[in-house]
């Protein structure tokens, strides 16, 4: 029975640790096509049922404004994971500027969603009004 257990914790431990390697890799990814202003790209890492969720016109224009507003990442600091949502905090290119994201993404590496929490800061925080339409 322990060894059966000790198994089953391993092997959960496994999955685990692979799942963060996945994200992160996905996340390091966003980073990249974001700041360059993918988002063809980035809606290309979107499962097909978030797809169903979210248009690419949508989140391209979710995208742009964000981007408009903080002007790119440099990092992203995985902070917890919590039922196969990712936690993360973006640090902007301005040093005082930061934005908690939420995630979550499957095995395949795809988001099956994602959004900014909050964006602010101790320097110049965007204007949050922006993201009104």
């Amino acid at each position: 029975m322990r060894v059966s257990l000790f198994l089953l914790f391993i092997s959960f431990s496994n999955v685990v640790f692979a799942q963060d390697k996945v994200a992160e890799k996905t996340i390091q990814k966003f980073l990249i096509d974001f700041n360059s202003a993918k988002y063809d790209d980035i809606y290309g890492t979107f499962s097909s049922g978030f797809k169903l969720k979210m248009t690419k016109e949508e989140t391209t224009k979710y995208l742009s404004k964000i981007h408009d507003m903080i002007d790119g990442f440099k990092s992203a600091e995985f902070k917890f994971m919590q039922d196969r949502n990712f936690y993360y905090l973006f640090s902007c290119k301005d040093k005082n500027i930061n934005a908690d994201f939420l995630c979550s993404i499957n095995l395949d590496g795809k988001f099956d969603y994602l959004t900014f929490k909050r964006i602010g800061g101790s320097g110049n925080p965007p204007i949050v009004g922006k993201l009104k339409q």
